[in-house]
């Protein structure tokens, strides 16, 4: 019998908590696509790259860095959804 371990979520921001639900949803459907960080929605691209940040802190994402717009980030959940609710 195994048991999932649970992982605390701090309290998010609601652009935070949408990121994260995104990605760890992408991961789930699609396996061995890349996840790439969607566009920022509201114009507000501050925000949007600190709830990034910000959850690259909580260890909750990773992100790869390595090119020039931040549409092509390609981030890895590192949660589960079960973990996740």
């Amino acid at each position: 019998m195994t048991e999932s371990k649970t992982v605390k979520i701090p309290s998010l921001k609601l652009n935070a908590r949408n990121l994260l639900t995104y990605i760890v949803h992408f991961k789930e459907k699609h396996p061995n696509s890349p996840c790439f960080i969607p566009k920022c929605p509201n114009n507000d691209l501050a925000n949007h790259l600190r709830a990034v940040e910000i959850l690259e802190e909580h260890k909750l994402i990773r992100v790869s860095r390595e090119s020039n717009p931040y549409t092509n980030w390609v981030a890895t959940a590192l949660i589960t959804r079960e973990n996740f609710q």
